[in-house]
């Protein structure tokens, strides 16, 4: 349900519960931020990538790639605005 949460705080509680010590919460959070599409939330999710647990490093990676896609469609999409305006 937080992925879905249109508030900009919400990325930050997700961070945090990215950190938590059961790897199912962690694990859900990581994808809840993917989900979430906000790229400034890459920073943490690449902090997960040599997590202990499997199923959180696929997770990780899993959502470095979807924000990674994100960012790079916010950019293309901020050149083409540019270039309308010009």
């Amino acid at each position: 349900m937080l992925a879905d949460d249109p508030d900009p705080a919400t990325t930050k509680v997700l961070e945090a519960a990215a950190g938590d010590k059961s790897w199912i919460v962690r694990a859900a959070a990581l994808e809840a931020l993917a989900r979430r599409g906000d790229p400034s939330a890459l920073d943490t999710v690449e902090l997960y990538l040599l997590d202990e647990k499997d199923v959180v490093r696929y997770t990780a990676a899993a959502s470095a790639l979807r924000l990674m896609r994100s960012k790079e469609a916010k950019s293309e999409a901020r050149k083409l605005r540019q270039r309308e305006m010009k």
